[in-house]
């Protein structure tokens, strides 16, 4: 200014940093090459202003606009990004990348917002969208973002690679959607879509799936096979009125049959549907019949037992008659059996 000497210079002008400048505790530093508006009072800086590059501690670096701030107490708005892992607590940290806007005050960060990389724990990577600017350690929002490894929940495991959104406040992931891939204990594999009130404890969702290997539901007589293509609601880790198509076998005491089945919607340890079949053994009806294996039976399937049924049948008499039945509908496999016969001579019968 006017009436400055070279004892006491005072005024405005601009320059450039030609080194790395600590701002306060050090852990804000303006970096080496910004251009900034500066003031000088009694030949000391008494102000700062424009936009200059900084870099705080050794994992955030942005450019801040800053208007008129003292040099030991820098303040104004930033855009960053994460340039190194950083742990922030409640199993959160963030991960390089990201593109972030915080407040600094005092040379010390006060507020985050925008999109942050993170990683939550062990198993979930993504970007998490801050829901309002805050504190790093009171941040909640989205976190969108791919499974890192297998999540087991019970007898369901989601599996890896899965796109999901999780929910993040204070106390962790709260809760998560999206499709997933799964399994479910060592017979059936498919997709669920999670309800967006899932939890990583409780899983709630629809499911589209096959069964990887046989499975007796309760361990009883009647098993679905391996293949078909089944729908269901889990809930809370436990299957709710499943249906669609399945092949089945029936190995009991009442027959051995075996077909495909259309499921109507039933609890898992009580399959229910309308079934085709074929006898895989034959079965002693009395007075001397026998049922042969194979035919084409329409029956309906009660609480995981094949009730009555109707279709053709491959019968025997006294292993000297044999040919096949239609049986009318109803018929149990004990008999009686009433219908339309065909028959040949296996050999000569005395009369």
């Amino acid at each position: 200014d006017e009436g400055s000497t070279l004892a006491n210079m005072s005024g405005e002008g601009s320059a450039n940093v030609i080194t790395d400048k600590p701002v306060g505790d050090g852990k804000f530093r303006i970096r080496a090459g910004s251009s900034a508006g500066l003031k000088v009072a009694n030949n000391k800086f008494d102000g700062l202003s424009g936009q200059v590059n900084f870099g705080y501690e050794n994992w955030v670096e942005g450019a801040i606009t800053v208007e008129s701030s003292k040099l030991e107490s820098i303040e104004g708005a930033a855009d960053v990004q994460i340039v190194a892992d950083q742990d922030i607590g409640n199993k959160l940290t963030l991960k390089p990348g990201g593109a972030a806007n915080i407040t600094i005050a005092g040379g010390a960060i006060t507020e985050w917002g925008g999109n942050v990389r993170v990683q939550y724990d062990d198993w979930l990577e993504g970007n998490l969208a801050i829901a309002s600017k805050g504190p790093l350690s009171s941040i909640t929002g989205e976190i969108s973002g791919s499974l890192l490894q297998t999540k087991e929940i019970g007898d369901f495991k989601v599996l890896s690679g899965a796109q999901l959104s999780a929910g993040f406040s204070s106390a962790g992931v709260d809760t998560i959607s999206g499709m997933a891939r799964f399994e479910y204990q060592d017979w059936l594999i498919g997709a669920i879509t999670l309800d967006p009130s899932s939890t990583i404890t409780k899983i709630t969702g629809n499911v589209q799936a096959q069964l990887s290997d046989d499975h007796a539901p309760g361990g009883g007589d009647f098993t679905l096979r391996q293949g078909g293509g089944l729908k269901a609601e889990f809930k809370e880790s436990g299957f709710d009125k499943l249906s669609g198509n399945a092949n089945w076998k029936y190995e009991g005491s009442k027959a051995k049959v075996a077909g495909s089945i259309k499921l109507e919607p039933s609890n898992l340890e009580s399959i229910t549907g309308e079934a085709k079949a074929h006898l895989t053994d034959s079965l002693d009806a009395g007075n001397n019949i026998k049922l042969l294996r194979g035919g084409e039976l329409a029956l309906r399937v009660e609480a995981s037992e094949p009730g009555t049924f109707g279709g053709r049948v491959n019968w025997e008499y006294d292993k000297w008659l044999q040919g096949s039945l239609q049986v009318a509908s109803g018929s149990g496999f004990d008999g009686p059996y009433s219908g339309e016969a065909e028959a040949k001579v296996l050999k000569a019968k005395p009369m």
